[in-house]
C-alpha cells in the first residue's frame, strides 16, 4: 500500500505555493531595493554636497565607535579647528 495519491497532490500544490510566494517575495524585494536607490539619487543627486542647517538632526561618526553607537544630535554650527 503506498502514499494516498490525493496527499501527494495536495502537498506538490503546497510545495509549488509555496515556491510561487517566495520566488513573489524575491521579486518585490529586488524591485523595491531597486526604487529606493532610485529614490535617493533623486532626492541627493551624485556630487552634490549636502548644506546643514542649525536644527538639523545629523549623526555624528568617530572612528573608535562601532556603527550601532554613533551619536545623534542638532546641528549647532560648524567651526573649523
Amino acid at each position: 500500500m503506498g502514499p494516498d495519491p490525493n496527499a501527494r497532490q495536495s502537498l506538490a500544490k503546497k510545495l509549488r505555493l509555496e515556491q510561487k510566494l517566495s520566488d513573489d517575495f524575491w521579486k518585490r524585494r529586488k524591485e523595491h531595493l531597486l526604487e529606493l536607490r532610485c529614490f535617493h539619487d533623486v532626492q541627493r543627486p551624485v556630487g552634490k554636497t549636502t548644506e546643514h542647517r542649525i536644527g538639523d538632526v545629523v549623526l555624528i561618526q568617530e572612528d573608535e565607535r562601532p556603527r550601532h553607537l554613533i551619536t545623534m544630535t542638532n546641528f549647532a554650527g560648524c567651526s573649523v579647528l
